[in-house]
């Protein structure tokens, strides 16, 4: 029988298990007696739904999917994945970790699947593979810099602007420190001293914090959209398309009167708790532009999730895209079943 290795982040897959340190490997056997108990236990995390299922959401997971596929599934932890005999599986999935490709390819590498080179964890990164096919079109206006960057903002209208790093979620950079939203006076003034205080390599991006009213939405002043994404292969390449038609709106009432106060705040003091809201994606008008534009996602069979924003002149402008995301277990469409049920049905 054909075998698949899925190799996952050491703490996401401690999390999915319910331990505080994994194994390097966990093979088929193991897992069918793992996969019963997980499946069933209430308030599992995502990690765990994603692996294993959960019957409290009604999610089958890729251990019962790939399993349905006659596949024997070998779960390996990432730091032990460069310790693996690859050449004795079929399949190497790498949705939930990351992998650095070596030089040239084995004769006997296993297909691949989940795959997005590493460089493009980075927002800054993500953010440039935009702009060379459409400038800022699809972007808000930004810049990123180094220590010794010119300390000048880019040309703007934005009387609002967030600071925010190439690499964190949920308005935080890995280290913790919040992404934070300044007046435009404010942030001029304190620039030069916030690159002379990045660390040698470090990175920070400025951003314009667009603003755009929807009535109908509290009424909301800042709204982001998220969106699911997939890749497969077509005959001759990887296509990237929308999971769907549906996405979750985040609706934010945001806190100009505070912010016009303090001068700078952390984001989430500014946006306050967002109340959410599903939404078409396919009936924004330039939807299928952006579609277009995240192409350079499509390396491999994949899903991630995009977050974009929406003014008033229909235009999306995006914000980032995660590999690993927190939704794929969520139905926005009802049609549909989650995404991390379709990944593994989707072509190689």
């Amino acid at each position: 029988m054909a075998g698949v290795v899925l190799a996952v982040h050491d703490g996401l897959l401690a999390a999915a298990l319910g331990v505080k340190s994994a194994e390097p490997l966990y093979r088929h056997l193991d897992l069918q007696r793992i996969r019963a108990e997980r499946y069933r236990a209430e308030n599992t995390p995502y990690p765990s739904w994603y692996l294993f299922g959960s019957e409290q959401k009604n999610i089958s997971g890729l251990f019962k999917q790939y399993s349905a596929q006659g596949l024997q599934v070998t779960l390996c932890r990432e730091s032990a994945l460069p310790t693996l005999e690859l050449q004795k599986f079929a399949l190497l999935d790498v949705q939930f970790c990351t992998l650095r490709l070596p030089p040239g390819k084995p004769s006997r590498a296993p297909l691949l699947s989940g795959f997005l080179p590493v460089e493009f964890s980075s927002k800054i990164n993500q953010a440039d593979a935009l702009y060379r096919q459409s400038l800022f079109r699809l972007l808000p206006v930004q810049r990123h810099y180094f220590s010794y960057s010119e300390p000048l903002l880019p040309p703007s209208e934005a009387e609002v602007w967030i600071v925010k790093y190439p690499f964190g979620s949920a308005g935080r950079c890995h280290g913790g420190h919040p992404y934070t939203v300044w007046q435009k006076a404010e942030l001029d003034a304190k620039l030069p001293s916030l690159l002379a205080a990045l660390p040698a390599g470090r990175q920070l991006i400025a951003s314009e914090f667009i603003h755009h009213r929807d009535p109908y939405a509290c009424p909301a002043d800042h709204v982001v959209h998220k969106m699911p994404f997939f890749s497969e292969r077509t005959s001759s390449a990887f296509a990237v398309r929308p999971y769907g038609s549906v996405c979750q709106r985040f609706l934010y009432r945001c806190r100009h009167d505070l912010l016009q106060l303090h001068k700078k705040l952390p984001l989430t003091d500014y946006t306050g708790q967002p109340l959410l809201k599903p939404g078409l994606a396919d009936k924004i008008p330039g939807f299928a532009e952006l579609t277009r534009q995240l192409e350079f996602h499509g390396q491999s069979r994949l899903i991630f999730s995009v977050d974009f924003l929406v003014p008033g002149d229909g235009i999306p402008r995006y914000l980032e895209s995660n590999k690993l995301a927190a939704t794929f277990a969520e139905r926005f469409d009802s049609a549909l079943p989650p995404l991390i049920d379709s990944y593994p049905m989707l072509q190689i």
